[in-house]
């Protein structure tokens, strides 16, 4: 499935689906690296990481919010480790939340890295203590998705610490913990899935760690985010600067770099436009604190500022059950209008989907499985117009352009009884709940509330339960879009 574009829900008609639909978390994994300073270290320092992961769990990418699966975790220590699986346990109210890490040496200012993995969603099969790569010992986790069988279906992890620096021994030093990582990598043979993240501590993609990384063999490395330059206090990269949050944001330390293998487009996989820095859109001021901007509320902002000095990097990835990618899978293209108007749409066939908004504003471009008849469901969702539907055949469905009808009056009309109360996992956000129905049947619909997004099916069939934030009117605009129903909505104040 080709990636989603982010949608700015201010800006543009909206255009969002409601029905049947798999759950938005199956078949995928979020990946997040992490250098977190060494803390949290007390009760103070958990609320703010807590915070955090709340906000990582909340926010939507590429249309999917979900909590994170694994924390890669550089400059942390076996107290400060232990308490990052527990926050995520209580916050989650699981206790799947585990931790491993590396050893400590004085050289290394007895600092760890480590991986904080949920047991639900992936599964440890052996780990590593790395101690001849470098300055900071090394862990190397080998897991596997639970929804996943076989050895291609497995993966492993580097939680990355190279050495700091900007004087020539200092590149000198991270080029040849670079070479050693990859000779243990490469040591792991042809066609293995690897995640390196972490804190690589470059300035450039000149620097001869750079370049190790990326050489030739088994483990050839590439830039999930795909950004090679010069990033020190560079506007250029704002965006995708990490350090330092509460003094001067002008650094990208941190990456996530993979092996081939998760850029494929078979099974594991990277997905496309889903690397990010939590609470950096790039709209804050180069060399400034990380709050100069609009990246996240306020508080996230301020807990970054305090949590460490440096930003979390988020990464999202297929597992082996989330998409087709055998013969029976075709490609649907084409456009979603209204009277020659291009329109924000998110567009739905046969369980694939995507927003045709910002860049692929009005165009749509998906990979899909055919259904047991060959053929090719094709759905249009968009506040105010009546849903689009169209049973296609492969060819039928090349270049196929969607044409938008107005809600005609007198459409069923959903039924909500909601209310609000302060959010649990987030202070500042709002939780909002209740039902959707039609003639007291509980209904299948897609719930959207100021760029928070659940759908109401399954075993939650008829129910919504929403943490969200307010806007800058200090107000909550919620959809629900069902096919066959008239869009709802409401704007209110809580």
């Amino acid at each position: 499935m080709k990636a989603a574009s982010r949608v700015g829900f201010s800006s543009v008609v909206i255009c969002i689906i409601c029905l049947f639909f798999p759950s938005a978390t199956e078949g995928v994994i979020r990946v997040v690296a992490y250098n977190t300073y060494n803390n949290p270290d007390n009760a103070t320092e958990d609320t703010a990481f807590s915070n955090i992961f709340s906000a990582i769990g909340n926010e939507s990418v590429n249309a999917l919010a979900k909590r994170l699966d694994l924390l890669i975790v550089s400059e942390t220590d076996t107290d400060s480790s232990v308490r990052l699986a527990h926050i995520l346990n209580i916050l989650y109210s699981t206790d799947t939340y585990a931790v491993i890490t590396s050893s400590s040496s004085a050289s290394a200012g007895w600092d760890r890295t480590g991986v904080v993995y949920d047991s639900s969603t992936v599964t440890l099969l052996d780990y590593s203590d790395l101690t001849t790569i470098g300055t900071h010992p090394i862990v190397r986790a080998h897991f596997r998705p639970v929804d996943c069988t076989g050895p291609s279906s497995e993966f492993y992890v580097y939680a990355i610490h190279l050495k700091s620096g900007d004087s020539a021994s200092d590149r000198d030093e991270r080029a040849a913990e670079a070479i050693n990582l990859r000779n243990d990598a490469d040591a792991l043979g042809q066609g293995v899935h690897i995640i390196f993240a972490g804190d690589f501590n470059m300035q450039s993609s000149s620097e001869d760690a750079w370049a190790n990384m990326l050489a030739n063999g088994n483990a050839q490395a590439f830039d999930v985010a795909d950004s090679p330059g010069d990033w020190r206090d560079n506007a250029a990269f704002i965006a995708l600067h990490t350090q330092d949050p509460g003094s001067a944001m002008d650094d990208r330390f941190d990456l996530q770099f993979v092996t081939d293998e998760f850029l494929d487009g078979i099974g594991l996989d990277y997905i496309p436009d889903s690397f990010h820095v939590l609470g950096n859109n790039g709209t804050h001021t180069l060399n400034q604190p990380i709050s100069t901007g609009v990246g996240a509320s306020v508080s996230v902002l301020a807990d970054l500022e305090s949590g460490s000095d440096h930003l979390p990097i988020i990464a999202d990835y297929y597992t082996c059950n989330d998409r087709p990618d055998d013969s029976t899978s075709v490609s649907t293209y084409g456009s979603i209008a209204y009277n020659s108007t291009a329109l924000c749409a998110m567009v739905l066939a046969n369980g694939q989907y995507m927003f045709t908004c910002g860049d692929d504003l009005g165009l749509y471009d998906l990979i899909v499985p055919l259904d047991e008849n060959g053929q090719i469901t094709l759905y249009g969702f968009c506040s105010g117009f009546s849903p689009f539907k169209a049973i296609l055949t492969p060819a039928q469905a090349q270049n196929y352009d969607i044409y938008m009808t107005r809600a005609a009056a007198g459409s069923r009309e959903i039924e909500i009884d909601m209310e609000t109360e302060p959010g649990i996992t987030n202070l500042d956000y709002v939780r909002v709940s209740g039902t959707v129905l039609y003639d007291g049947t509980p209904l299948c619909t897609m719930i959207l509330a100021n760029g928070q997004n659940m759908f109401s099916c399954g075993a939650n069939l008829g129910t919504f339960d929403l943490e969200v934030p307010l806007d800058e009117n200090g107000e909550i605009t919620f959809y629900a879009f069902c096919s066959g129903f008239a869009p709802y909505k409401a704007v209110f104040s809580p």
